[in-house]
């Protein structure tokens, strides 16, 4: 069977690599880490990723706007938007721009691997 593809998306290292730690302790998956969405971009443009984990703030392209496009590049990636500015404007926001999921931080263990999980079996 495949390995399944994920990217994460953090502008922190330190987040990057808890994320895919977590993930890394419960899936067998190939991992891909960027810290701006314009490496994500030329990261998505190249793989097929079956799972994108993206934080909302971001320097330059914001993870909201990042969504936008790597859905009109690659619809059939799963994005999961983390963030501290969890309110129900940017969920909305989120939703519209195709993100399959959206946890606020600070985001549980087992909330982010049952997501994750959840969005990859599609």
């Amino acid at each position: 069977m495949k390995r399944k593809k994920v990217l994460i998306l953090d502008d922190e290292k330190q987040v990057q690599a808890v994320y895919s730690r977590i993930l890394s302790r419960k899936f067998d998956l190939d991992i891909d880490l960027a810290g701006t969405a314009e490496d994500a971009l030329e990261l998505a443009s190249k793989n097929d990723y079956d799972l994108i984990i993206t934080d909302l703030m971001l320097p330059g392209v914001d993870g909201m706007e990042f969504a936008g496009k790597v859905k009109e590049m690659k619809p059939r990636s799963g994005i999961l938007m983390i963030t501290a500015y969890d309110t129900p404007e940017n969920r909305e926001a989120a939703f519209e721009k195709g993100v399959a999921a959206f946890l606020g931080k600070p985001v549980d263990i087992n909330t982010l691997r049952n997501t994750a999980a959840s969005i990859l079996k599609n």
